[in-house]
């Protein structure tokens, strides 16, 4: 019986303008996937810590992350802005934006600034500057912006999933180093 609840609670979610006003959408469901997005979660490739080739930036965006953002939208909340430092945050060459353990997004950043010194180059999400912002950072990848395809590396990351990163997984921050970030131009 649950299962064909939530079975078609879905189905009237998806194919219709109705809104049902159900508080959940059926005991033990999840919402309803395109044959794409299922393919993609129950396919994904895992990245390995191994499988790491740069200095790379996770940003875990659970809160901020919708179902058919768009790719603007998607670029403005992993941009930032994070509670990080900028002096370690400059050596990324990736950002890899990351829902639900799946790589939906690879930027490459061109500068981190803080808020307070990039005020014109916020996050469009960002209402106003305040002091509980003002030392936050975040990054611009000006490829990105004007519209430049993404290169070989980002093709590499992206749609994959990080369930096997342990030090993605256990942190709570949503600002996660790889593990073999290196805060140089990797001399040593």
């Amino acid at each position: 019986a649950f299962a064909s609840e939530a079975s078609l609670i879905n189905i009237f979610n998806y194919i219709s303008d109705i809104e049902l006003t159900n508080i959940v959408a059926g005991h033990h469901s999840s919402e309803v996937l395109t044959v794409e997005e299922f393919e993609r979660i129950n396919g994904t490739e895992e990245l390995r810590e191994e499988d790491i080739r740069h200095n790379v930036v996770f940003i875990k965006i659970t809160d901020s992350y919708r179902k058919n953002m768009t790719d603007d939208e998607l670029y403005d909340v992993i941009r930032g802005v994070w509670k990080n430092k900028i002096n370690k945050a400059q050596f990324a060459e990736y950002v890899l934006g990351v829902h639900d353990s799946f790589v939906v997004a690879v930027y490459k950043p061109t500068r981190w600034y803080k808020c307070k010194d990039a005020l014109d180059k916020l996050p469009k999400h960002i209402d106003g500057l305040d002091s509980k912002i003002e030392e936050r950072i975040f990054f611009v990848d000006e490829g990105y912006e004007i519209g430049i395809p993404i290169d070989e590396n980002q093709s590499f990351y992206k749609y994959k999933s990080v369930a096997c990163i342990q030090k993605v997984q256990r942190s709570i921050n949503p600002f996660v180093y790889s593990p073999n970030f290196v805060e140089n131009d990797g001399e040593n």
